[in-house]
């Protein structure tokens, strides 16, 4: 008998693949990015399809099928964020959450902290109408982790007067940018800094945002 494995995730990407099968890209607290397979949808359970779909969290029983294939055999659901699939505002920034990780982390690559991030992100989208405050707050967060930017109340390079630019994730006054540097308003900034250090959801979900900054952070990866 083949040895079971069992491994946490949430569901990031999932591909109908051939007839009744579907490929699971999930997001794991141990393993980082994980790939399995499922067969057989037709004749599984309801409880295992939900768990088969995209943002669905829980716990997966897996067999090994080959070097790099692991194959579903059962599951248990935790969280479904069913409330995400209501509102189309809410599927798109989810949408944006999740593609943030796929191009961010790898497999075999353990972020726990990240992992709980995510999840918890994801439970406090669907409680504010317009939550894309809260996207750029976790790619801000994410870019962080990653160390690849850092939003500072000081300039980086001086340490003395507050700073109004980014370039290479750094942040620059006047004085120290650089050519290209990306530059902010006093408001933007600050707004900035409360969405990478603020940890109440309901502060930081009313601030205002441009609507670019989703696209912008994309980049930096």
């Amino acid at each position: 008998m083949r040895q079971q494995e069992k491994i946490e995730g949430i569901v990031l990407r999932s591909t109908d693949y051939k007839e009744g099968q579907r490929i699971l890209t999930l997001f794991t607290r141990d393993a980082g990015l994980f790939t399995l397979l499922v067969k057989n949808l037709h004749k599984r359970p309801t409880s295992l399809i939900a768990l088969s779909s995209m943002l669905a969290q829980g716990e997966f029983v897996l067999i090994r099928k080959g070097k790099d294939l692991w194959e579903i055999v059962e599951g248990m659901i935790h969280d479904g964020h069913f409330g995400l699939r209501c509102n189309l505002i809410y599927m798109e920034c989810a949408g944006h959450l999740a593609r943030m990780i796929l191009s961010s982390q790898l497999p075999g690559r353990p972020a726990p902290l990240l992992y709980d991030l995510l999840l918890s992100y994801l439970s406090h989208l669907t409680k504010y109408q317009d939550p894309r405050s809260l996207v750029v707050s976790f790619q801000l967060k994410l870019l962080r982790h990653e160390g690849i930017l850092d939003i500072t109340k000081l300039c980086t390079q001086c340490k003395i007067h507050p700073p109004r630019y980014l370039a290479k994730g750094e942040s620059l006054c006047s004085l120290h940018a650089t050519t290209g540097a990306r530059p902010f308003t006093e408001d933007e900034w600050n707004t900035l800094y409360a969405l990478l250090h603020g940890r109440n959801f309901s502060k930081i979900a009313p601030l205002s945002i441009d609507p670019e900054w989703i696209v912008w952070l994309y980049t930096l990866l």
